[in-house]
């Protein structure tokens, strides 16, 4: 981060999966909460469409330093409409609700990408690592074919 500072450069995060989805202990931590001299140089783009399960809602936020917090504003509003009213209440309701849902989802996902990754490993000719986070598994099939293509 020094160095990006030092170039005067901005880090955006997607932090789309931050409460959700980081397996075997594993904790997120933004950049921007890391040391307070990053703070003016991070933008943290998140939404509640995974962690509350509003996908489609369209609703999300972003945090960072004012001026490009309201250049962000002046220009999404010339792109895109307003957020429905019954979303924006959601969003409420979501937020400083009871979090224990996001627990129980995380439990959930934890046991289906177990299955997956055993599954996989299981067939003959492939294969794939426990991923650490999100629920993706990609699935090694070099083996498969026998050959591997270079690109």
């Amino acid at each position: 981060m020094d160095f990006l500072i030092e170039n005067e450069t901005f880090v955006v995060t997607d932090e789309v999966y931050e409460y959700l989805l980081l397996y075997n202990g594993f904790k997120h931590v933004s950049p921007a909460a890391l040391d307070p001299k990053y703070k003016p140089w991070c933008i943290v783009v998140n939404s509640l469409s995974k962690t509350y399960a509003m996908t489609g809602w369209q609703i999300g936020y972003a945090a960072g330093p004012k001026e490009i917090i309201k250049g962000m504003n002046s220009l999404q509003g010339h792109l895109t409409g307003n957020v429905n009213s019954i979303a924006q209440k959601a969003a409420v309701e979501a937020l400083s609700g009871p979090q224990d849902d996001i627990a129980r989802m995380v439990e959930e996902y934890t046991k289906r990408k177990g299955y997956m990754v055993n599954r996989i490993n299981s067939i003959e000719g492939l294969s794939c690592i426990e991923p650490k986070g999100a629920f993706y598994v990609f699935a090694k099939v070099k083996d498969l074919f026998g050959r591997t293509y270079e690109g």
